[in-house]
């Protein structure tokens, strides 16, 4: 699986058949949407392993904060390494760790090793993401790329839908340990699927970074060096937006985390009821990438950090609501135990639903912009990484304000957040505006 394996001797065709883009396409669809279910299924088993004393509020903490601490740094490794080494491989190896880690989720042991495990995880999940983002930047056919770049964002909201239903079921029994033997299995047939679509396709498809290498000459080359990663990072604005990417991991992927235990603790919910009603929030979230191809498209003419300063400003509204609802049930519930419970829900699903269109503009559509320089896979890793960091801070820090404040002390930081992400996005959008007029990006 060497990177030179992706090249062709048939130097006449200069991309990969169209449908062998697809075909490899839906590999990667598949593969990062399952990914999901191994990622999000410790978030519903943590309160039964609470309650039989496996770990403590502290170590539930920890195990999601290690997980996107490594899958954080992992991003930074692998998106570098992604536009340089085989994605094909790399997604292997990945998929291997993540079967490892799950199943070692399952054995009895001391706490701490959890957060081993979880670790081995984060690290094996971060092999995932850069080299498929690689795959549709320099791999896929130029025709199948935007649908490409849509559907896979498509993936976030349908992994996660994937694990709530999956989960429930698996905590049907009450046995915690269902959800990661069940994840292991999935990802297990997804290894072999992956393998089987490369063995597939790996004659007729082309590596477009490598022919425009190859095909560069002498002045090209020397300009293009010319340019390091960091200079046009900061130069593009996408340094200036990491304050915003941060945020971005507490409000989608940090928060998320916790939401299962807040309507467990808050409404009183049980662990397979919080499972069955969180897959509201991705049904609903679906319509974020579709939201985010209209406000860049349509509304905000191509420019992506205008739209993703509109998405993420838009988030005020539902906080607000969520905020005036834990106000007026301090003494009890306002509507209904379960009534109340869905208004929490529909209202973080309208937040993850512009998280997610935020994520697709900045972490997709602006990375896959750095394509021209050959940075497209390290600069998704880079934003992904600032995006994990972000939601590394958020699962050990909201698990313990949700044990120790009320909700709306908790939601008085989510404004908080947002209040911060507007200024980041206000200076990253003056930088990017110039960068783009400077490269004609826009």
């Amino acid at each position: 699986m060497q990177k030179n394996a992706i090249q062709t001797a048939d130097a006449e065709r200069k991309e990969t058949k169209v449908s062998s883009s697809y075909l490899l396409f839906l590999a990667c669809w598949l593969v990062y949407t399952c990914a999901y279910i191994a990622r999000g299924n410790f978030s519903f088993a943590r309160s039964l392993m609470m309650e039989e004393g496996l770990i403590g509020v502290g170590v539930a903490g920890a195990v999601s904060s290690v997980y996107f601490i490594c899958y954080a740094v992992g991003q930074m490794v692998n998106g570098a390494l992604a536009d340089k080494k085989s994605p094909f491989g790399m997604v292997a190896i990945g998929l291997a760790l993540v079967v490892a880690s799950n199943l070692a989720m399952t054995l009895a042991q001391p706490s701490w090793l959890f957060c081993v495990w979880w670790a081995v995880n984060g690290f094996g999940q971060s092999m995932l993401w850069s080299p498929v983002f690689f795959i549709i930047s320099n791999i896929l056919h130029s025709k199948v790329r935007f649908f490409a770049v849509t559907a896979i964002a498509l993936s976030t909201p349908a992994g996660k839908m994937s694990c709530s239903l999956l989960s429930s079921l698996a905590l049907k029994g009450g046995k915690w340990a269902n959800v990661f033997y069940m994840a292991s299995f999935i990802i297990a047939a997804m290894l072999l699927l992956w393998i089987a679509a490369y063995l597939a396709v790996r004659k007729n498809v082309i590596n477009n970074a490598v022919v425009k290498e190859n095909k560069a000459n002498d002045e090209e080359k020397a300009e293009k060096g010319s340019h390091s990663a960091l200079a046009l990072f900061l130069g593009g604005g996408l340094i200036a937006l990491i304050p915003s990417l941060l945020v971005y991991g507490v409000l989608c992927n940090g928060v998320s985390e916790v939401v299962p235990s807040i309507l467990s603790g808050e409404y009183g919910l049980s662990a397979s009821a919080a499972a069955l009603l969180d897959t509201v929030i991705p049904i609903i979230g679906i319509v974020g990438v579709f939201f985010s191809n209209f406000c860049y498209l349509k509304m905000f003419k191509r420019n992506e950090v205008s739209a993703a300063f509109f998405c993420m400003m838009m988030c005020v509204p539902p906080v607000l609501v969520m905020l005036a609802m834990a106000l007026l049930s301090k003494d009890g519930f306002v509507f209904g135990q379960y009534a109340d419970a869905a208004i929490f829900v529909v209202a973080y699903a309208l937040i993850y639903l512009l998280q997610l269109a935020f994520a697709h503009l900045i972490i997709s559509l602006m990375a896959m912009k750095f394509s021209r320089f050959s940075l497209a896979a390290t600069a998704s890793g880079l934003t992904n990484a600032a995006a994990y960091g972000g939601s590394a801070i958020a699962t050990y820090g909201l698990s313990y304000a949700i044990e120790l404040l009320p909700l709306w002390g908790t939601l008085l930081i989510w404004l908080g957040c947002l209040a911060v992400a507007a200024v980041s996005l206000f200076f990253g959008l003056k930088q990017w505006k110039r960068f783009s007029k400077e490269n004609k990006l826009i």
